[in-house]
């Protein structure tokens, strides 16, 4: 009499069983291994920090020229610019580039030269304001145009505080004659000075 062969259905289950056993001690062990792993450092996910805006509006006066009784006199003209809470020496930068690119009324003159444009304006802790301007600043025109056109930079760069000093250059260098008549240009220069030396 023949012994019964073992059914081969079970023969399937039993090696899938094994199997199943197997897989299930190898992902232990792999689980184990990367969560008490000392070698790597846990992996740290910062999450993107919000974007945020700074800029502000603030109202800057630019300056331009007119004549009364014969003399010259700045007109200041409030313009709000939006510009960077973070950064103040914005605030005069687009003061300077507004009024550099002329005046936009009819009513308004400017004796600053076409082309001149601004190189450099910064404010420091102390209050003092440095500009730096091209080369077209010093040219043409008479006495009269190279005080207005002074004018119109200490009085801008001065908007926000009228006692701050100002040092103006000239492709980096300080200006200290303005114009072919050899205007002499105290530096620093305040309001206070130029009403007593030029007005």
């Amino acid at each position: 009499m023949k012994e019964p062969q073992p059914d081969r259905h079970q023969n399937i289950a039993m090696i899938a069983g094994v199997a199943l056993f197997l897989a299930a001690i190898a992902a232990g062990v792999t689980w184990w291994r990367v969560s008490f792993d000392t070698d790597q450092p846990p992996q740290i996910i910062s999450p993107e920090p919000p974007e945020t805006t700074d800029a502000i509006e603030k109202t800057v006066n630019i300056y331009w020229v007119d004549e009364a009784d014969n003399q010259l006199v700045w007109v200041p003209n409030p313009v709000t610019l939006t510009v960077s809470a973070s950064q103040p020496d914005t605030v005069l930068a687009a003061a300077f580039d507004r009024l550099l690119s002329g005046p936009q009324e009819a009513n308004q003159y400017s004796e600053i030269p076409p082309g001149t444009q601004l190189l450099n304006v910064t404010a420091t802790e102390a209050g003092a304001i440095a500009i730096d301007l091209s080369t077209e600043f010093t040219t043409g025109g008479g006495s009269a145009s190279m005080i207005g056109r002074l004018g119109q930079v200490v009085y801008t760069a001065t908007s926000l505080d009228p006692l701050a000093p100002v040092r103006i250059s000239v492709n980096g260098l300080p200006l200290e004659v303005l114009g072919g008549e050899g205007l002499e240009i105290p530096q620093p220069i305040t309001r206070q000075q130029f009403e007593q030396d030029f007005r």
